[in-house]
């Protein structure tokens, strides 16, 4: 009978496959998010130093500062936004702001340990840090470091 062959089904993804393409969004995403959200953030303190840091209306030199970390905070956070469109060619910006993350997260459990800061400001500044670490192309680094092998 014609109609009682077996048909297989077609080869659709593997499981590999949609891990990939799981992680790839993911790690999309974070970016948007690294970048995104603190741009704007970014962008406010910029513009309004004094209204969102009440110790800049205080001293001239202070919110100067202050528009300076503001300015340097948009570019890292630009630089999340080149990973997205250059997705398979991030690992090197990656490791920077894996590397900007760790430093900044750094400096605020240094200041909470010393009572300086509050456990907070510690923990919230660690979330870039893990968000960047979670989304790291490990992959990308072994296949780098086996390819330079002789």
């Amino acid at each position: 009978m014609r109609w009682s062959r077996t048909v297989t089904p077609t080869a659709g993804p593997n499981s590999e496959t949609r891990y990939h393409v799981q992680r790839q969004s993911l790690t999309l995403l974070g970016y948007a998010l690294f970048g995104g959200v603190a741009i704007l953030l970014g962008v406010g303190v910029l513009l309004f130093p004094t209204q969102l840091i009440e110790e800049a209306s205080q001293s001239p030199h202070f919110a100067h500062t202050v528009r300076e970390h503001a300015a340097a905070t948009i570019f890292v956070r630009l630089m999340a936004l080149w990973c997205i469109a250059n997705y398979q060619r991030r690992l090197m910006v990656h490791l920077a702001l894996l590397a900007f993350t760790i430093l900044i997260s750094a400096i605020h459990w240094f200041d909470y340990l010393n009572a300086q800061r509050p456990l907070a400001s510690a923990v919230v500044n660690s979330v870039p840090c893990l968000l960047l670490l979670f989304v790291t192309p490990f992959d990308s680094i072994s296949a780098r470091a086996a390819s330079s092998k002789p």
